[in-house]
């Protein structure tokens, strides 16, 4: 591989990581915000959550993570099953 197209592809790399980053931490976010929603509800002056609240934020996290990645499955799935996306 010539020096140009190394350098382009190393490039395209390393967009790929940061756009891949960039997702994770928009997931992160959403997930946060989601369940602190869903489940924080008394906002005394302690520092601590309630125990109800942090089993909720359990729940809560691990329901969101297993339906995205559920709904990751079922996206590559259509994608494979549409014949845009097949090679000719």
């Amino acid at each position: 591989m010539d020096a140009p197209l190394a350098a382009g592809v190393r490039q395209h790399v390393l967009q790929m990581q940061a756009m891949q980053q960039t997702r994770a931490l928009r997931r992160v976010n959403e997930l946060a915000d989601v369940c602190f929603d869903a489940c924080v509800t008394d906002f005394s002056l302690t520092r601590q959550l309630m125990s109800g609240e942090r089993a909720c934020l359990e729940v809560c996290a691990h329901k969101y993570l297993a339906f995205s990645a559920l709904a990751g499955q079922a996206f590559v799935r259509s994608l494979a099953t549409d014949a845009r996306f097949k090679p000719a």
